[in-house]
């Protein structure tokens, strides 16, 4: 073997090995659930409906749910994005999988993002709102998700989509 080999074998491992670590620092899903409930007690979501749903890799080792919610007292809806990871294919979708959580709502934007940031539950590119730590809503920056995530979630159980 070459040192160029050599380099390319041991550069490949600690990115293996960077990966893993990175997906048992995230947070799953039940986690993210139990964290708003202790956020946001008296936050509720059972007025938002769901008006578009599509769930993507359902055969694949990486699970994508986005679901569009609206709510009855606006006439807007937001984008929400649930993205499961699993570590082979034989393994059900469940709730106790590393996810990573995002919405266009303003409650993501200013209270939830930056806790989601820190713990890598933030999915995609963050923008630069997400790197500023709330100031009056989840001051500690606790990992969690808006009422419409939540709603999100509910749906994708019910539905089957994902175990509990």
């Amino acid at each position: 073997m070459t040192l160029i080999e050599e380099l390319r074998q041991v550069i490949r491992e600690l990115v293996e090995e960077d990966l893993i670590e990175e997906a048992f620092q995230k947070q799953t899903l039940m986690e993210l659930i139990e964290n708003f409930n202790e956020v946001f007690p008296s936050s509720s979501y059972g007025d938002l409906r769901v008006t578009h749903k599509k769930v993507y890799g359902e055969d694949t080792t990486e699970l994508k749910i986005v679901i569009q919610i609206k709510s009855s007292s606006s006439n807007g809806a937001y984008s929400t994005v649930i993205v499961l990871r699993r570590n082979d294919l034989e393994e059900e979708w469940n709730v106790n999988m590393p996810c990573e959580v995002k919405c266009s709502c303003p409650a993501f934007k200013y209270n939830v993002a930056y806790g989601n940031l820190k713990s890598k539950n933030f999915y995609g590119r963050p923008d630069r709102w997400a790197r500023k730590r709330p100031e009056k809503k989840n001051v500690k920056g606790v990992p969690t998700m808006c009422k419409h995530l939540m709603r999100a979630a509910q749906e994708a159980v019910q539905q089957g989509i994902i175990q509990q």
